[in-house]
């Protein structure tokens, strides 16, 4: 009989897809499975993409462990490229890894759990003949679920978040073919001043921004894209590592005021060169080759890129002024009071060159909030500066949706919840499709007013568009270990162990994952021993050998709560967490009053981790709440989330 069912699944779930074979075959359905039809001394690939072509179906077994298989997202991967339809069939409670989630519609799927397998297999082979017998069973672009897909109550699909935050991160996460989809991988820095690398950085990531502009195009996002800076790795790796099928690449030398910048267009499959040009320009005219290169690429895959592209938006022709934004942007990035300083006042000279860089006064404000944040006993100022900053971008580019990311990030620090809510919302609709900021902030927003699922499904889609990200990776892992999917976030730890950034914030979540579960001491040291935060924290050196004695460990931590070095958010937040560890939740309270209340700490979103459940019990936690303007908000908007309810019209409850 055809073999129209072509099945992927694990190795770990090889018993369950054979019994699932053995069934379907019985019904008269035609299955390829390896490596049952691989033809000895076969090239494995070879005999995956003829079974490929030859299928109707392919049945996806989604699992924890599938989640993290190569060869099934490579096997996936080439069934999008095929455009075949895909069924994916959970045999766990598991959603769709970050690897395979923009190849796959996670709004509806085939569950096929719990035991017994029989009933389960019986719908299975049913819902099959009816795919099998409809005319046009091949899907046209994107991958389709199943429309008699149950979703199981137990673990909602991202779905089910409220529509108006989560449709804009779907559209962005939205499946395209392999052809239409492109990563700009950096300019490669030729001058002879390495001090230039921000320049030719910067001009990749304005190109970047100006590709993700062109309709049905996906591109992929910095981070992502940075990962392969100097790497000279093969293309084809490439493309299978970001799931695309063209590259651009090229080089920048900069000498004096002359240019000359190499760019080319590359098809992933073969080397082949697309387009290629060489532009020997003056310095002035940076600008225009920018949309030369964009303006061509575009051409290059049939499209046209609008001379009325949002992404010229705030912007300057001042060269030195963007040369100064650059440096200022690569600078800020370093998170160091000393970095953020100087930062800021390159800012300050590329707006004394061109008073109307929008981009430049959100940068400003920018480095402001961030001082807020590590620069304390500048706190007053700071926020004077990043204010007025911030309103000088809206009247010069009310559309930036830049400055709405920083607005977002001054309501958050201000408590004020509902401003956070429509200005998170407004940086989601007005950014480049390329943007991760916006749907961080957004993350970020949902989390903090305890609804984490809708969370979810904006950091989702950040790693979808930029997935070699370690950072989005670890905000993902937190909002997977806060919603108690520890599996799903397990799997995703293991997917981070490879990526760019620094791994502090992964290993300290799988710390309090594998503290949560009761896992030995010895388990508990090696995670801290892997632990190493930048943010410099004296007693956590101590508590590795404090683990079996808390009462001691409370001690300590009592100790430096009022210690000088200990004063700011960042700390403190990390010193409530070990205090709610260690089973001091009178001692958590105070410390989280402090970070939140009096410091406005930013990451108030971490109090929804299960390892603070004992503290969120305590009476204490909820006039927390109260102070914070959290149960204001909740009964204003009626949307209390996943954590708290109310009770009658003055009282509530937390979980």
């Amino acid at each position: 009989m055809p073999r129209d069912v072509f099945i992927s699944y694990s190795q770990s779930d090889r018993e369950y897809a054979l019994e699932l074979t053995a069934r379907l075959e019985a019904e008269g359905i035609g299955v390829w499975i390896a490596p049952r039809d691989v033809s000895p001394a076969a090239d494995w690939a070879v005999e995956i993409i003829e079974a490929l072509s030859g299928a109707r179906v392919m049945v996806l077994l989604l699992s924890a462990s599938s989640n993290v298989s190569p060869q099934v997202r490579r096997e996936v991967e080439r069934a999008v490229h095929k455009q075949l339809r895909i069924l994916p069939v959970r045999i766990e409670q598991v959603l769709p890894s970050v690897g395979l989630e923009y190849f796959l519609s996670t709004q509806q799927w085939f569950d096929a759990f719990p035991p017994p397998r029989e009933s389960h297999f019986a719908r299975l082979c049913s819902h099959l003949k009816s795919l099998l017998s409809q005319e046009g069973t091949t899907a046209t672009a994107a991958v389709t679920a199943p429309a008699a897909a149950s979703a199981s109550p137990s673990a909602p699909s991202p779905a089910s978040a409220s529509q108006p935050t989560t449709t804009p991160a779907r559209q962005r996460a939205g499946t395209v073919p392999l052809e239409r989809s492109i990563a700009v991988l950096p300019f490669a820095n030729l001058s002879s001043d390495p001090e230039q690398e921000y320049f030719s950085d910067g001009l990749t990531e304005e190109l970047i921004n100006q590709l993700a502009h062109i309709k049905g195009l996906r591109v992929v996002a910095r981070t992502s894209c940075f990962v392969f800076k100097g790497r000279h790795e093969d293309l084809r790796l490439v493309g299978e590592k970001l799931a695309v099928g063209r590259v651009v690449e090229g080089s920048v030398r900069k000498a004096g005021k002359r240019l000359r910048i190499t760019a080319q267009l590359i098809d992933c499959a073969d080397g082949y060169h697309l387009w290629s040009q060489t532009f020997d320009r003056e310095l002035e005219d940076v600008f225009a080759i920018q949309d030369d290169i964009a303006r061509a690429v575009a051409g290059a895959l049939g499209s046209v890129l609008t001379t009325d592209s949002p992404a010229t938006a705030g912007g300057t022709q001042n060269v030195e002024a963007y040369e100064l934004y650059l440096r200022a942007r690569a600078l800020l990035g370093r998170f160091t009071p000393a970095a953020i300083e100087r930062s800021a006042t390159l800012y300050r000279e590329a707006l004394a060159l061109d008073p109307r860089f929008a981009l430049a006064c959100t940068g400003l404000a920018q480095a402001m909030y961030w001082a807020m944040l590590y620069v304390p006993e500048t706190a007053r100022q700071a926020e004077a500066q990043m204010d007025e900053s911030i309103e000088r971008a809206l009247a010069l580019a009310p559309d930036l949706w830049a400055s709405h990311v920083v607005i977002c990030q001054r309501a958050i620090y201000h408590h004020h919840w509902q401003a956070a809510d429509e200005a998170a919302r407004r940086a989601l609709a007005l950014a480049p499709p390329s943007d991760t900021d916006s749907l961080v902030e957004i993350g970020r927003w949902l989390q903090s007013v305890g609804r984490a699922t809708e969370a979810l499904v904006h950091l989702r889609a950040a790693c979808a568009i930029d997935p070699l990200s370690g950072t989005h990776s670890a905000r993902l892992q937190i909002v997977l270990t806060i919603l108690g999917r520890d599996a799903e976030a397990d799997a995703e730890y293991r997917r981070g162990e490879d990526l760019v950034g620094n791994r502090h914030v992964a290993e300290h979540t799988a710390l309090l994952r594998a503290w949560g579960r009761s896992a030995p001491p010895a388990t508990l040291r090696e995670h801290l021993r892997h632990y190493q935060d930048p943010v410099q924290m004296p007693v956590e050196l101590e508590l590795p050998g404090l683990i079996e004695h808390p009462e001691r460990a409370r001690q300590r931590l009592r100790h430096v709560f009022d210690d000088p070095a200990y004063q700011d958010s960042t700390r403190l937040f990390r010193l409530a967490l070990w205090a709610a560890l260690f089973g001091d939740v009178d001692l958590a309270l105070a410390v989280l009053r402090r970070a939140y209340v009096d410091l406005h700490g930013p990451a108030w979103y971490l109090i929804w981790l299960p390892i603070y459940r004992s503290v969120r019990a305590d009476p204490g936690f909820k006039q927390l709440l109260r102070d914070l303007g959290l149960v204001d908000y909740w009964r204003a908007s009626g949307n209390w989330g996943e954590f708290a309810r109310p009770i009658g019209a003055e009282d509530f409850e937390v979980v």
